[in-house]
């Protein structure tokens, strides 16, 4: 659940999420299971279909892809099921077709897929990797020959962990998307 926050002094809104559940499960002396609920709030990011809208406006983006990507990613989906080609900014980044997976090279490949997405104007792409069966992904700028990054992952620096966030920055800012810069992709991978 999303909420709108007021700082009553500023007048500075701010969207939050609502984030409930069960955190834990304890046992009462008697044998009986009680579960611990709990609640928090966190600054929301934005909803990848609201961006999705946004680069539909903004762009000249083309109709959906005719087949989806074969990898478990809900945000390349959600991308390709509304576009299977298209540009941004006036032409700087193009949205390729998802071909296949590619290689990072070093001691990377055994856990993780990767893909250029964006063909940037300065030849480098933007690009996601993500853990194979799990939910991290990390979006970041890098060089391709073929399918194998050109770039070392020391170098490489990760701009965003969702596409919504990286899509909306960009639009924001021209194309550009340096302020998103969170550390670098190596770092990510062994964490």
């Amino acid at each position: 659940m999303r909420v709108v926050y007021e700082n009553l002094i500023t007048q500075q809104q701010t969207l939050l999420a609502l984030n409930a559940g069960v955190v834990a499960v304890t046992q009462d002396s008697d044998g009986a299971l009680r579960p611990i609920v709990d609640c928090h709030l966190t600054p929301s990011g934005p909803e990848l279909g609201d961006v999705l809208d946004r680069v539909a406006r903004e762009g000249r983006m083309g109709g959906p892809a005719e087949h989806l990507p074969w990898i478990d990613s809900a945000d390349l989906n959600a991308l390709y099921g509304r576009f299977a080609s298209g540009t941004l900014f006036d032409g700087a980044w193009q949205l390729r077709g998802f071909l296949d997976l590619a290689v990072l090279g070093g001691d990377f490949n055994g856990d993780w897929w990767a893909s250029p997405i964006f063909d940037l104007a300065d030849g480098r792409s933007v690009s996601v990797v993500g853990e194979l069966g799990g939910e991290r992904r990390y979006w970041f700028v890098a060089g391709w020959q073929g399918k194998q990054m050109a770039d070392d992952p020391a170098e490489v620096r990760v701009y965003a962990t969702s596409l919504a966030v990286l899509l909306e920055g960009a639009l924001d800012n021209g194309g550009d998307i340096t302020q998103l810069d969170s550390g670098s992709l190596a770092d990510y991978l062994e964490m």
